[in-house]
């Protein structure tokens, strides 16, 4: 198994990165929503088409991210080991 670790930038409440999942480019939204205070992730192609419907997921560490989302589109799984408001650690395991 590979893991590589995705940019992220926590010390902005949203922002954006590019990502190659599997084959696939992917643009990654994060989310911070200071209410529940946790991250939320919505995932879409590079024409800006949402992946999962438009939904955003809350993100919960060790838990995969993609679980919902079809392993042909995006094989392995989309792991966040650490999600605070400061910090926030995001892996893919392929």
């Amino acid at each position: 198994m590979i893991t590589y670790q995705i940019k992220t930038y926590p010390e902005s409440v949203r922002f954006e990165t590019r990502v190659y999942l599997g084959d696939n480019e992917f643009i990654l939204f994060f989310d911070w929503n200071e209410t529940v205070s946790a991250w939320y992730l919505s995932i879409s192609d590079t024409d800006g088409n949402p992946v999962i419907g438009g939904q955003s997921i809350k993100i919960i560490t060790n838990y995969p991210l993609n679980r919902k989302i079809s392993k042909s589109l995006i094989p392995g799984w989309l792991l966040a080991l650490d999600a605070t408001e400061t910090t926030l650690r995001v892996f893919y395991n392929v």
